[in-house]
């Protein structure tokens, strides 16, 4: 992944990137909503679905990793 410090820590887009940089947590989930400003994930871990405050590249169904910093 290539861009500035900030990107890669706000917006890793690989588990490795995003532990690399720092501790996180990462929460598997489901795309089941994408819109251009957010996008909603479904966890079975949690039982929760976590909402991000930016659209995402993938389409609904699709396997995601959240990082919880």
């Amino acid at each position: 992944q290539i861009g500035t410090p900030f990107e890669l820590y706000e917006y890793p887009n690989s588990r490795y990137t995003a532990n690399f940089l720092g501790q996180v947590n990462l929460v598997e989930g489901v795309l089941i909503d994408d819109d251009e400003k957010y996008a909603v994930i479904k966890s079975d871990e949690g039982g929760c679905e976590i909402y991000i405050d930016h659209a995402v590249q993938g389409h609904r169904g699709m396997t995601f990793w959240a990082a919880l910093r």
